[in-house]
């Protein structure tokens, strides 16, 4: 059986906008927080990181359970600084040049891989554009808190899709 894609954002998915560790893990569900600053400059300051060891090995662990993780974020610009930082080894779906200036690239990057078949998991903080849904029935769509990221009861969610496949 083929692998099952999962298409996984960065920021408000794995790095979470709140630096509260205490908040972050009542919320969540997933402990052992790690606040840094990559090196990444935006507007010229460094750009901080929420990151959950915890988090990231849940996600890790979805690989044993027939998935491919594939980073579908912006950040495939600045991956060693950035993205490495979860210690997820996983390849970019980097946006052609084309579709990056639209609000719906991440969508148009899903379909050009998929056609028609709808076995994958897409985790994004961002709305999904109207229709995706009823063009893919059979797709998980995750969309954590904006503000917290993915929570253990998002990734239960996706651990039965994986393991019901």
């Amino acid at each position: 059986m083929p692998p099952v894609p999962i298409y996984l954002d960065f920021d408000g998915v794995m790095n979470s906008f709140s630096r509260d560790a205490q908040r972050l893990t009542t919320r969540t569900g997933f402990g052992r927080w790690r606040f840094v600053d990559s090196k990444h400059q935006e507007e010229g300051r460094c750009f901080p990181l929420a990151l959950s060891d915890d988090r990231n090995q849940e996600v890790s662990s979805w690989c044993g359970l027939g998935a491919e993780i594939v980073w579908l974020t912006t950040w495939w610009q600045a991956p060693d600084d950035v993205i490495a930082q979860t210690g997820i080894d996983a390849p970019f779906a980097a946006p052609r040049a084309s579709l990056t200036g639209s609000r719906d690239w991440k969508a148009a990057v899903i379909e050009s891989r998929h056609g028609n078949d709808d076995h994958f998991v897409w985790i994004d903080d961002a709305d999904v554009p109207s229709g995706f849904a009823r063009r893919y029935p059979s797709c998980l769509v995750v969309r954590p808190s904006d503000r917290f990221g993915l929570f253990a009861r998002d990734a239960i969610r996706v651990r039965d899709f994986l393991i019901n496949r």
